[in-house]
């Protein structure tokens, strides 16, 4: 299996912390260049990029990204790629949610998640994961996903095969390109031309 993941870039609430879930917010003027940046990336990088097959998250903040990344480009949306439903907390500051839950203002992301996933009204990790699972089994060829950040976590774990813990090791980050092929994980950065 090979595919490049990317995550949408930096919205307004990402800047200040709020969760997004199924909400959406613009980009912000960092997040259009990171949009600029891996579009860039993947040109350099994707082998006959407009044969490739682009697969993405309905949800606005990716759609944006998206254009601006990779004007013209045919794109599916997958609704199994949509970000993880935090259903209630959507919307709320980090300080909101460490109200509801301290496990979120927690150094320890194993509380982090913790708390994530077991939001009241939330979506659970078992019908996300497996949501995630039927999203990759429709790639069948040389793909770019354009999702979440905890999405991409999940796409990328599997594919490489990392379970519990060891999952921790990935980085993510706005503005990357993650390649993946054969069970193998590169961040692709821009480098002079």
């Amino acid at each position: 299996m090979e595919f490049w993941f990317a995550r949408h870039g930096q919205t307004e609430w990402n800047a200040e912390r709020r969760f997004q879930g199924r909400l959406n917010s613009p980009l912000t003027e960092l997040g259009r260049q990171q949009a600029m940046d891996q579009g860039e990336n993947l040109r350099r990088n994707v082998p006959n990029l407009y044969e490739t097959d682009l697969v993405i998250s309905p949800l606005g903040r990716v759609i944006e990204t998206v254009e601006i990344a990779l004007p013209g480009m045919a794109y599916r949306i997958d609704d199994d790629l949509m970000e993880h439903d935090v259903g209630p907390i959507s919307g709320l500051s980090l300080a909101e949610r460490v109200a509801i839950d301290p496990r979120f203002g927690s150094e320890n992301s194993d509380d982090v998640l913790a708390a994530y996933y077991s939001i009241k009204g939330g979506e659970s990790y078992p019908k996300f994961s497996q949501r995630i699972k039927r999203a990759m089994a429709r790639v069948q060829r040389p793909t770019i996903i354009f999702a979440h950040g905890i999405v991409g976590f999940e796409v990328r774990a599997n594919a490489l095969g990392l379970i519990g813990k060891t999952r921790r090791s990935l980085r993510g980050g706005q503005g990357v390109v993650y390649h993946i092929k054969d069970g193998v994980e590169r961040r692709l950065e821009l480098k002079p031309s």
